[in-house]
């Protein structure tokens, strides 16, 4: 094999440029995914949060007159989001009015957040919890947790096309 430094000057240029570019394309590449990244995390955060309040909102007058097959109703709607893994509606106690839960899977209630409400992404999933209030007053709270199955395979394909790109 031949030493880098027996090569013409013309060919070390083009191997400079070609590994300036590679490594400029690669950055680039990476960069992209993880904004990419970061504003469908964001993105995914908003349109829960947007669910649950809905969710939260239609479920109030089923807690207010403490009918929970009502409220498993409206849980059950949620059904056709294939990435809601559980939907809890919990009363001011903290125990559990009504949920829904995914076939396959288990509720398990994040317990130190409940009491902030907002969105939390924690491992593979995203949790969501909103307090359910009626007439100014806590009715309860709903804990949605989503899995982050769209986000993983949308980082997989721009990562993919990065490969193959680089």
């Amino acid at each position: 094999m031949k030493a880098f430094r027996d090569y013409s000057i013309k060919a070390k240029l083009t191997a400079m440029i070609m590994l300036t570019s590679i490594a400029a394309l690669a950055v680039a590449c990476v960069v992209f995914v993880l904004n990419d990244r970061s504003n469908f995390r964001s993105r995914l955060a908003d349109d829960l949060s947007i669910l649950s309040q809905v969710t939260a909102t239609n479920s109030a007058s089923a807690l207010a007159f403490d009918d929970d097959k009502a409220a498993g109703d409206v849980l059950a709607a949620l059904s056709v989001n294939s990435h809601i893994v559980f939907a809890t509606i919990l009363k001011p106690d903290g125990k559990p009015f009504a949920s829904y839960v995914r076939q396959g899977e288990s509720a398990s209630i994040p317990a130190g957040s409940i009491l902030s409400a907002g969105a939390v992404f924690e491992g593979n999933h995203l949790d969501v919890i909103r307090e359910i209030r009626s007439s100014g007053r806590t009715l309860g709270t709903l804990v949605v947790r989503s899995d982050l199955g769209l986000m993983d395979a949308r980082l997989q394909w721009f990562a993919g096309v990065s490969i193959i790109i680089t």
